[in-house]
């Protein structure tokens, strides 16, 4: 079944700054902080959700059971095609 992740971040000057993750429309992280990597457990899976500063830009990244969103989709794909 698929799963809807919602991270919001805003940043300002300050360190710490507020970070909220919902799942499913289920709050699962409200705080103003420094965190960069939040780890849920959905059903079976473990995601990750990561903000990363490059350079002067914000990056997100997912990764589910250990592997980058793209290829957990192309597995997950793979594995109800054959259905």
């Amino acid at each position: 079944m698929p799963h809807t992740i919602v991270l919001q971040h805003t940043q300002d000057n300050k360190a710490k700054t507020r970070r909220m993750l919902w799942v499913d429309g289920g709050e699962k992280y409200n705080n103003k902080s420094t965190a960069s990597s939040f780890r849920i457990d959905i059903d079976r899976d473990v995601v990750v959700v990561t903000i990363e500063l490059i350079g002067n830009e914000y990056q997100y990244r997912v990764a589910i059971n250990g592997l980058n969103y793209s290829d957990a989709y192309q597995n997950w794909k793979t594995k109800h095609s054959k259905k």
